[in-house]
């Protein structure tokens, strides 16, 4: 989805198109991936699709339907994570809901 440069995270919040992403930052708008939905300030993400309403995720590459990623703690460095909530380190996530390091781990909830 299109992303736009917005004042705060509230402005971001109080947006009428729930689809756009958004940045904080000018320098964040060519690196933010447009393939996410409602996302705030993903940084550096790459071929990521479908992820919704995350929050500051960083160097996550091919990231699928992921949701409520947050705080730069949730989703850092995933790697083809897919229906993924709060995943850390992960490679190769399904389904998984606070995965920390793990890899290759399919519809497995880790705590």
């Amino acid at each position: 989805m299109k992303t736009e440069l917005f004042a705060s995270y509230e402005e971001f919040v109080n947006r009428p198109d729930k689809t756009i992403n958004g940045v904080s930052h000018a320098r964040d708008l060519p690196s933010h991936d447009e393939g996410n939905i409602g996302c705030w300030n993903c940084r550096d993400c790459s071929d990521c699709i479908a992820c919704r309403d995350c929050v500051d995720c960083w160097y996550c590459v091919q990231c699928r339907y992921c949701a409520r990623c947050a705080n730069g703690t949730d989703c850092v460095k995933c790697v083809d994570c897919k229906h993924s909530i709060s995943c850390i380190d992960s490679t190769d996530c399904v389904k998984c809901v606070g995965c920390t390091s793990c890899v290759d781990c399919k519809n497995e909830y880790h705590q």
